[in-house]
């Protein structure tokens, strides 16, 4: 729901995204006034070009595969400690 009159939105309908039909912005009431329309497209393009979806798992991925790579590592060297001890 989008509340008061004066709101200046600018919706962008092309995103060039598989996922995101469209976007819509708000416009701060005392921005809108000093820029033309080509000025807040530009600074809308900008805005939406230096968004970056981040997904949750890359983070968490480098810890993942570096707590397989030690688990299988201890698994190893207990393997090799128990093949020691029984011969």
């Amino acid at each position: 729901m989008v509340k008061g009159v004066n709101k200046n939105v600018i919706e962008i309908c092309d995103t060039g995204n598989d996922y995101f039909e469209r976007v819509i912005l708000f416009v701060r009431p005392g921005n809108a006034a000093n820029c033309d329309s080509d000025a807040l497209r530009l600074q809308a393009d900008q805005f939406l070009t230096g968004l970056k979806v981040r997904s949750w798992w890359r983070p968490r991925r480098k810890t993942f595969f570096a707590a397989i790579r030690m688990l299988s590592a201890a698994a190893l060297g207990a393997a090799a400690a128990c093949a020691l001890l029984i011969y």
